[in-house]
């Protein structure tokens, strides 16, 4: 790969973390909004425990590996594997808000990848695709590679989510940047272990977060959307 190149997939894959990439990623809190509300997380060690854990025990076994099977998928130009992740993908979203946030910001990147002028694999359906597809998608139009998909997706969700604490419970700005900064020490670990990952290794037992999200389906005052 020439220098171009990998300056070229280096600025497409800053371009997919991007908060101003028009995807809503910073609309959703999945589930920390009720924890707060609830009381169980209300202090920076609190927020800590709990990003780290959805990281470890959902995140990892989930949107990292199913991303990194549609990557492949999507490189090897298989059609009919790349529906198969997906379909799957969507059955793990534990509760009707997670399905909603994944599907509502696949579909935004999808339109943004079609109105840029690349081509969507045609067995996906932009009103029922899975966010890591749709990352993973738009990471092999740009030619950013495997290992940097996987970087991408899971430091945009880190992102998020200390995002979310620094508003909810509320955090200051360097108590987030700590966060990030330790949280993110972990990354290349979980990024590993999820690319040796089959199909039938993925899915996660979250109750905690899977409560907490359909709590907040209905919670009465909300800064983030269901």
């Amino acid at each position: 790969m020439t220098n171009a190149s990998s300056s070229a997939s280096l600025f497409r894959l800053m371009q997919l973390v991007s908060p101003a990439l028009p995807v809503g990623g910073f609309a959703y809190s999945q589930g920390l909004e009720s924890a707060v509300e609830l009381g169980v997380v209300n202090t920076q060690p609190h927020a800590h425990e709990w990003i780290e854990g959805v990281l470890t025990h959902n995140v990892a076994r989930i949107d990292l590996p199913i991303a990194a099977l549609a990557h492949r998928a999507c490189v090897a130009e298989d059609i009919d594997r790349i529906e198969r992740i997906n379909v799957h993908a969507l059955a793990l979203r534990e509760t009707r808000e997670l399905h909603a946030e994944s599907q509502q910001m696949a579909r935004s990147l999808l339109r943004l990848l079609s109105d840029m002028g690349e081509v969507i694999p045609p067995t996906l359906d932009p009103f029922a695709t899975d966010w890591a597809v749709a990352f993973a998608v738009a990471s092999t139009r740009w030619n950013v590679n495997e290992s940097d998909c996987l970087q991408g997706l899971v430091w945009t969700w880190l992102e998020n989510q200390v995002a979310a604490a620094i508003k909810l419970v509320p955090l200051g700005q360097t108590q987030g940047q700590i966060m990030l900064f330790e949280i993110s020490a972990e990354l290349d670990e979980l990024i590993q272990t999820a690319r040796q990952m089959t199909l039938k290794d993925t899915g996660a037992s979250t109750p905690m977060l899977a409560h907490m999200s359909a709590l907040h389906e209905t919670q009465y005052s909300r800064l983030f959307r269901s």
